[in-house]
């Protein structure tokens, strides 16, 4: 079961409620414990948003390594330099993550 960890989205247009669209899911590049994903939405062939995913995988016994996940589903492990994009969105995650603990009144 994957636990999203963290996640970000952009929206281009906007999407109504029960609107369908279609999502089009792909990994990007993973570590020894995190899936990042990106995410495109969208809606009679036009994108209407962007996300990206980090995502840990969790089985009965803990989290699952991403290398065993794509290994159970025959894809290949061979993990691809890391793009950009990862490193800013951990960037983001660590500083969302460090602000956790403000108050929301101040």
């Amino acid at each position: 079961m994957p636990l999203a960890t963290f996640d970000i989205i952009r929206f281009r247009y906007p999407l109504k409620a029960f609107q369908k669209y279609q999502l089009r899911t792909r990994i990007i590049w993973w570590d020894d414990r995190t899936g990042y994903f990106k995410q495109v939405f969208e809606r009679k062939g036009r994108v209407v948003a962007t996300g990206y995913v980090c995502a840990t995988f969790l089985g009965a016994n803990g989290p699952i390594a991403p290398d065993d996940i794509l290994a159970e589903i025959g894809q290949s492990s061979i993990r691809p330099s890391e793009p950009k994009i990862v490193a800013k969105l951990r960037e983001l995650e660590a500083l969302v993550h460090e602000t956790q603990s403000e108050s929301f009144a101040k």
